[in-house]
């Protein structure tokens, strides 16, 4: 009850949950000027299923995240989404010998017959690769 009493006196709060994604912090900045006197907390995860699951539970209140192409997302049932950015910059890292480490653009097909580090946590993400 004291717990509760608390959260309440603290005023509104908004949980937030993001996969990594370079617009967070600016969306963070426009909610904390949309939202003066707001309480919110940002919870980072590689798992977009896990933000959602985490909001049909009601642990968080709203979760943005993206999904890998070719591997939709699962949205639990009571969930509704809309798409914010259509497709967001994705980098690389290559070595300068490589051969398309001189392009400005790098098509994934480009890559095909090289060896990836992918962290398998992160969902779809070894399906996608595995595709090119």
């Amino acid at each position: 009850l004291a717990e509760a009493d608390a959260t309440r006196s603290r005023g509104p709060r908004l949980r937030i949950g993001s996969t990594a994604s370079r617009v967070i912090g600016s969306w963070l900045r426009r909610l904390r000027v949309a939202l003066p006197g707001t309480e919110i907390s940002l919870r980072v995860d590689v798992s977009a299923h896990a933000l959602l699951r985490s909001v049909e539970a009601g642990r968080l209140d709203v979760a943005f995240v993206h999904e890998v192409e070719g591997c939709p997302l699962d949205l639990p049932a009571g969930l509704d989404q809309r798409v914010l950015l259509d497709r967001e910059p994705q980098f690389i890292s290559l070595s300068r010998d490589h051969p398309a480490a001189r392009r400005r653009v790098v098509e994934l097909g480009d890559l095909a017959g090289d060896r990836w580090m992918v962290d398998p946590t992160v969902d779809g993400e070894w399906d996608g690769v595995r595709r090119v």
